[in-house]
């Protein structure tokens, strides 16, 4: 709520020496989930994304994160990364993550970011394949905008559709963080949009939202019948499965 908000601004402000304009309201905390390790579904499709830090303003961070899709729609963060570092280790630390998690795709930003980093990741992923390292990932480049808060709408339309149901389970579609200090810095940067300090790990948000029709579609896989059930007989009819059905996707 307003005040909530107005009360942690006031905490970065004056005791974290953040001093912060307030963000467009477009985000907030109450729209994500921050999840616990083990809570997670055990299969997801897997896709990353990047912001490099490739010009010439010393104060840039190269954010890259690492979400995956499950059968319901939803969005779990996995893994993340954040330095103020060259472009040769951002770019290694994203084919790294790239084979670390399977990520079938991995989206950066075109234009001046897709121009300097493309090549460099072409060559590193061809040395790791002459090495016997090969990383099998699709790199996509977004087009480039320049309305920071446009950048996330579509990011921001995801999270604001999920939300936690009355009886504690959560709709389909929701965003689900990480419960950790370094999520919830991502979260803030989203909330404080467009006049935060910092937007580089709200804008690798911005690109996994303006990606979610090139994501992967997660099937749940079919249960498979015991061989000595007969469909359609009574011990059928009263056979329930013991296992969570799996999932698959393409």
């Amino acid at each position: 709520n307003a005040k909530g908000a107005e009360a942690a601004r006031t905490w970065s402000s004056l005791y974290q020496q953040r001093p912060t304009a307030q963000g467009a309201g477009r985000f907030n905390m109450d729209m994500f989930h921050f999840y616990k390790e083990g809570e997670q579904p055990p299969d997801l499709a897997m896709v990353g994304a990047g912001d490099y830090a490739v010009t010439d303003k010393g104060n840039d961070f190269t954010e890259l994160g690492v979400f995956g899709v499950d059968s319901r729609g939803d969005l779990w963060e996995r893994d993340w990364f954040s330095e103020q570092c060259d472009t040769a280790k951002s770019a290694n630390a994203t084919l790294d993550m790239a084979k670390k998690w399977g990520c079938s795709m991995w989206f950066n930003e075109g234009g001046v970011i897709d121009k300097s980093m493309a090549p460099l990741l072409n060559v590193l992923r061809n040395e790791r394949a002459r090495q016997q390292r090969p990383v099998y990932v699709d790199i996509r480049a977004i087009p480039s905008m320049q309305d920071k808060v446009a950048k996330c709408a579509s990011f921001q339309g995801r999270a604001a559709s999920g939300g936690q149901k009355a009886d504690g389970s959560w709709n389909r579609g929701t965003v689900h963080m990480r419960d950790n200090a370094n999520s919830r810095r991502i979260v803030q940067q989203l909330c404080d949009l467009p006049a935060g300090r910092y937007d580089d790990a709200a804008d690798v948000c911005g690109l996994i939202g303006r990606a979610l029709d090139q994501f992967p579609v997660v099937y749940q896989r079919r249960q498979e019948l015991p061989n000595h059930l007969v469909p359609f007989t009574a011990a059928w009819l009263e056979y329930e499965h013991q296992e969570k059905p799996k999932l698959r996707w393409r």
